[in-house]
């Protein structure tokens, strides 16, 4: 259903493919009147005319209408229409956890980390159940970082009201009976596996899968490799064996965290923590104490999210000059031995100087500091405001109307960058941009130079590719030529490039890639 991009539902304009799957697309729509952002989740017709399909999808609506927490993806409306059914929802702007664990990070979370992170998924999820709901479905890229690290659950899609509850209708309930054994395998409890009807399978199902997502943020793997086992092997395996070890795959875990994974994945859902919140009491009371032994601070400024927040600067300036005058200042009253009119005058002296001095080099730090902060917004808007949201004109007030280098150009109007920025644009169905890590900056004569490391994330379009042939025709004893059409797929690209910026009065004048390489 691209050909929504650019049109209008209702108050919303359709500006972005976000995602998209089996069952739909997910867009980012933006209304015409507040200018709110929000995440418009689509079923195309063909399969809205699927009955099942139409009951879950409205199952997710009634049950996200139910839900109101911070952590959980917040429902404003639900149409069904003729061209399909929709789902309008907050749009969060972060990124899927399965992707940040092995696309950004590419490895194990910071204990500290992943543990503050976690806790708030136990919070949303102690909210879901106290309302009755059992999500079924948990998984990492159904948990959402946004980039001020809150924690956002989404996909209900296959979730169950547990029975009892007068706002599930029979029609809900024979969805849910049919759907017993949806979910994603590799997530799955035994229950879950076993389940042959939807009473069997309780909210302690919920709080094996969050063990088995507690247990890949801790890693940097999932428990159970889907590429490694056959679906049939990978359900024996869960429904079977042990729960894996913490410690098996990393031995500088700390063991009481591998005993706090143990008791979330027993088999017997009996031997289970029997709620979230008994869960999430373990796994503080082991915090306060990992915390006190490490001798580390409340704050996790090393551990955000180095694909989306903002970035921490480290200035490469030397000591200042005011604290060489405050220095000198302080040594000019020490020399209490000379009491004659001469030294007197010197101190008096030396005092006016250091006032002189102090006021200068307060003034330069002032300016300075200006500067700086000035080119580092210049370097944070190019990406985060220009690149990622597509904006041309702000491009345009950024960069010099000549830049002396861009990448490997030794000169290039600004015209001409912003069309191949444009048509670059065009060609995308979903992209994701943002400075990785911290900026440093330094500064030569009346030029800013920003380093950083880029993280660009895009999918492209399928195009249409127009290849010229040549055939003999029989009839009239000749060659002719026709036009034959291929389509090249859409194609998914990570990069990591190191760039520097060259920035001189408010402008980029020039930028540099010294690297580029494919995210691990």
């Amino acid at each position: 259903m691209a050909d929504l991009l650019g049109k209008k539902l209702l108050n919303y304009r359709i500006e972005k493919l976000l995602g998209q799957g089996g069952m739909g697309e997910v867009y980012l729509g933006v209304h015409t009147e507040i200018e709110r952002k929000v995440a418009i989740k689509v079923i195309s017709p063909h399969l809205a005319r699927d009955e099942r399909i139409r009951e879950r999808f409205r199952r997710e609506a009634l049950i996200l209408s139910r839900l109101n927490h911070p952590n959980i993806v917040q429902l404003y409306d639900f149409w069904d229409r003729p061209e399909g059914l929709f789902l309008i929802m907050e749009y969060v702007n972060g990124i899927a956890l399965d992707r940040y664990i092995h696309r950004v990070v590419g490895g194990p979370l910071p204990v500290k980390f992943a543990i503050e992170l976690f806790l708030q998924v136990l919070d949303a999820f102690h909210y879901a159940h106290e309302q009755g709901v059992i999500h079924r479905d948990i998984k990492p890229s159904n948990i959402l970082i946004r980039n001020d690290n809150v924690v956002k659950i989404l996909d209900f899609g296959i979730a169950r009201i547990l029975a009892g509850d007068e706002t599930q209708g029979d029609k809900q309930k024979e969805l849910t009976r049919t759907g017993t054994t949806l979910g994603t395998v590799a997530y799955m409890s035994p229950e879950q596996i076993r389940a042959k009807s939807p009473g069997e399978i309780d909210h302690r199902s919920d709080i094996y899968s969050l063990g088995l997502v507690l247990f890949e943020m801790l890693t940097g793997r999932p428990a159970y490799d889907r590429n490694e086992l056959s679906e049939f092997d990978l359900l024996l395996k869960i429904a079977t064996d042990p729960p894996p070890s913490l410690l098996s795959i990393n031995p500088n875990l700390p063991p009481e965290l591998d005993s706090i994974l143990s008791r979330s994945l027993a088999k017997d859902r009996q031997n289970r923590y029997q709620s979230c919140q008994e869960f999430a009491a373990d796994l503080i009371k082991f915090l306060a104490d990992y915390v006190q032994s490490a001798g580390t601070s409340s704050t996790t400024s090393s551990s955000r999210n180095p694909a989306l927040t903002t970035p921490t600067m480290t200035s490469l300036r030397p000591p200042s000059r005011l604290q060489k005058a405050l220095t000198s200042l302080r040594d000019s009253f020490t020399d209490k031995g000379k009491s004659s009119s001469k030294g007197t005058f010197l101190r008096i002296g030396l005092v006016i100087i250091g006032i002189v001095v102090v006021l200068y080099g307060l003034f330069a730090w002032t300016r300075y500091n200006s500067a700086k902060k000035e080119a580092l917004q210049i370097a944070h808007d190019f990406v985060e405001k220009a690149l990622r949201q597509h904006d041309a004109r702000m491009l345009s007030a950024l960069l010099a109307d000549t830049l002396e280098q861009f990448f490997d150009a030794p000169q290039k109007s600004l015209s001409e960058i912003q069309k191949g920025y444009t048509d670059f644009w065009q060609a995308l169905q979903s992209d994701s941009i943002a400075w990785h890590g911290d900026l440093a900056i330094n500064q030569q004569n009346d030029t800013w130079i920003v380093r950083g490391i880029l993280y660009y994330h895009y999918t492209t379009k399928p195009k249409k590719l127009i290849e010229p042939k040549k055939r003999y025709n029989r009839l009239w004893g000749r060659y002719e030529t026709y036009n034959e059409v291929k389509t090249i797929p859409p194609q998914t690209l990570c990069k990591l490039k190191s760039l520097e910026l060259y920035i001189r009065a408010a402008k980029i004048i020039s930028i540099r890639q010294v690297e580029e390489r494919l995210c691990p």
